[in-house]
């Protein structure tokens, strides 16, 4: 009961004290399982300057996953990339993708499951043109899940969602400074929607859906061992 207790607080600790792409929503793993696998995700925000308005962008990554026990998992997340910006057609960004976050098992039942999930993640767009015009990117999601498992004959179904609350930040640093012009999002209220299947005991395959201002999808497939 003690060690639910920390996990639980620690899922806490997460959503309270980080402050920004890339998460890897989802059921807790098995203890001591190792997941790896690619995900990809699809962004729409509006944030509350007049300057950036309604954004859409998108991002992929390597992800890792591991069940440190029967109540938590942990996951962490990243890619070394280059991108386009439609807008800066001139400029040669590298981006650079990195995450992490936590899923606690708080409450196993007969009919369902409940699940804390708190999940930071970061994009820094360098651009290595004479512009220097670097753009960041940061993002949270906490969310409660509840889940519903299903077994249908040797494979495995989890379907879950909630209530989420998703923020994100947007750093655009202008030619020979440090100081970034910052954008946040406000209405950050929503939920989550996703399905994990894993076939032939091994193979994750999971789509989720993320709510905030516009739907959100993420996709993805991972290996177990």
């Amino acid at each position: 009961m003690k060690t639910k207790i920390i996990l639980v607080l620690l899922t806490l600790v997460v959503l309270t004290a980080v402050t920004a792409r890339a998460q890897v929503m989802g059921p807790v793993l098995e203890r001591h399982t190792l997941e790896i696998g690619i995900t990809y995700k699809w962004y729409e925000r509006d944030f509350e300057s007049t300057y950036l308005g309604l954004e859409n962008w998108s991002a992929g990554a390597i992800y890792f996953k591991f069940g440190a026990c029967r109540w938590a998992t942990f996951d962490f997340e990243g890619g070394i990339s280059t991108v386009h910006h439609d807008d800066f057609p001139e400029n040669d960004y590298r981006r650079y993708t990195i995450g992490g976050g936590i899923t606690a098992k708080v409450y196993r039942g007969r009919w369902v499951e409940l699940s804390l999930s708190g999940h930071y993640s970061e994009i820094f767009d360098h651009d290595r043109s004479d512009n220097q015009l670097h753009k960041n990117t940061r993002d949270i999601i906490s969310a409660l899940q509840i889940e519903k498992e299903f077994v249908i004959g040797e494979q495995w179904l989890m379907v879950w969602g909630g209530p989420a609350f998703v923020y994100d930040q947007s750093r655009q640093y202008p030619w020979g400074t440090s100081n970034p012009v910052r954008n946040e999002t406000s209405n950050n209220f929503g939920f989550v929607i996703g399905a994990n299947a894993v076939v032939f005991q091994r193979l994750d395959i999971f789509a989720n859906v993320v709510y905030a201002d516009a739907f959100q999808p993420r996709l993805g497939a991972g290996v177990q061992f």
